[in-house]
């Protein structure tokens, strides 16, 4: 896009590529130049009249090859790619420290769904201990019920796209 871009002078095609690569930290230059090239000042597209007089003027292009800049995606890989998992309890290894803490956004996500406005919770108002924990049981139920229609879902999608990408192969 940069590249299609015409320019009034060299300066001005030099100061907007090192601002547009200032603005993408993880890319550099391979290679950079400005080429210039003449043409109409009128815009018009197509053969001129016979009549018309063509006025060329120059105009500059950026001509760059752009590369991942190392350095830049290391640096970012190191500050992005660890994080601290704490436990009190020095028996368990690390391994499933982390293999909990992956698991723990499922939890959430349930949580989420009983929380939603579809069932109206907040608007049920019950004293008796007994009711209170019927009402916990079955949302329990429910929530259960929806993790196997997630899990069903999930299975049956796998088999289409398995379906899917087998008879587009063939």
């Amino acid at each position: 896009k940069l590249s299609q871009q015409p320019f009034a002078c060299e300066e001005d095609a030099q100061s907007e590529a090192e601002r547009w690569i200032k603005k993408q930290p993880l890319l550099k230059f391979d290679f950079q130049s400005i080429e210039s090239r003449e043409g109409p000042v009128s815009g018009k597209r197509g053969r001129p009249k016979k009549d018309e007089v063509r006025v060329l003027s120059k105009k500059y292009f950026i001509v760059a090859d752009i590369i991942l800049n190392d350095e830049a995606v290391a640096r970012e890989r190191r500050s992005l790619g660890r994080f601290i998992l704490a436990t009190n309890d020095l028996s368990i290894s690390p391994e499933n420290i982390l293999k909990w803490y992956k698991e723990q956004s499922q939890v959430e996500r349930g949580f989420r769904f009983l929380k939603s406005s579809d069932f109206r919770i907040s608007e049920i108002f019950l004293k008796n201990p007994r009711r209170i924990q019927g009402l916990c049981c079955l949302m329990g139920m429910l929530l259960l019920i929806y993790i196997v229609l997630q899990i069903k879902l999930h299975i049956g999608l796998k088999k289409i796209m398995k379906i899917f990408f087998y008879s587009q192969k063939n």
